[in-house]
C-alpha cells in the first residue's frame, strides 16, 4: 500500500508542475514575441513530466492487476 501512496503523491507533483508550467505559458503568451528557446524549454519539461506520468500509470495498472487497488 506504501507503493500506491507515493504513485499518487508521485500524480500529484506531475499535476502541480503541469499547472506551474501552464502559469507560465499564460504569462509568457501575454508578453509579447514568443521566446523560441522558452518553448522549447517548455516543451522538453511537459515531455519530461508525461514521461513520469506514464509510468506512474503503468505502476498503478499493474498494481491494479495484481490485485492492489
Amino acid at each position: 500500500m506504501d507503493e500506491f501512496v507515493m504513485l499518487l503523491a508521485e500524480l500529484d507533483r506531475c499535476k502541480a508542475e503541469f499547472q506551474h508550467l501552464q502559469n507560465e505559458l499564460n504569462l509568457a503568451n501575454g508578453a509579447g514575441p514568443t521566446d523560441r528557446a522558452a518553448l522549447q524549454d517548455a516543451a522538453r519539461r511537459m515531455s519530461g513530466i508525461a514521461a513520469r506520468l506514464e509510468a506512474v500509470m503503468r505502476a498503478i495498472s499493474k498494481g491494479t492487476e495484481s490485485g492492489v487497488h
